[in-house]
């Protein structure tokens, strides 16, 4: 307990000033980045569930183009697997103020990127790939979010994810 009490006063004490650089210059309340509506061809699926070898499933949220679904055409794939909770979109409002992730919020950012509000944080802009003709796959790592199975994406174990019988191969038809 009293481990566990240190670590989280380090985490805060690390926090403190990042926190405190964003109420200072406006960023926490007024994020420097441009939201854009989806792309209205981006057909959206969540939480589609993906079985693993060792008997839990992972999930991911699934863009592609309306068009090419209808037309049964196959597209590759842009995947991106985090231990970021990939709801954390402005088109779920599951964001803070309804606008753009916390991470914009606090980290600086040169410039004023630009994305879409089906962006969740360090994952594929599917307002960018789905009309370039890819599908993207943004999938919670084991064990965050709502994906099953041990976490493991910080610690000194290697993800089960790595195991060539786990890795996921989308094409999409």
């Amino acid at each position: 307990m009293k481990e566990e009490l240190a670590n989280l006063a380090r985490t805060f004490e690390a926090l403190g000033p990042i926190v405190g650089n964003a109420v200072k210059s406006g960023q926490l309340f007024k994020p420097r980045c441009e939201l854009t509506e989806p792309d209205p061809d981006v057909f959206c699926e969540y939480d589609v569930r993906i079985p693993m070898s060792d008997g839990f499933s992972v999930t991911a949220n699934i863009f592609r183009s309306k068009t090419s679904a209808q037309d049964d055409e196959q597209v590759p794939v842009v995947m991106c697997a985090h231990p970021y909770d990939n709801h954390l979109t402005p088109a779920l409002k599951k964001t803070p103020l309804r606008g753009a992730p916390q991470q914009y919020r606090l980290i600086p950012q040169a410039g004023k990127p630009v994305f879409s509000k089906l962006t969740s944080w360090e994952s594929p802009d599917p307002n960018f790939w789905v009309p370039a003709g890819y599908a993207i796959v943004n999938m919670n790592l084991p064990g965050y979010a709502n994906s099953d199975g041990p976490p493991s994406a910080f610690s000194g174990n290697r993800s089960r994810v790595n195991r060539p019988q786990d890795v996921v191969v989308c094409a999409f038809a």
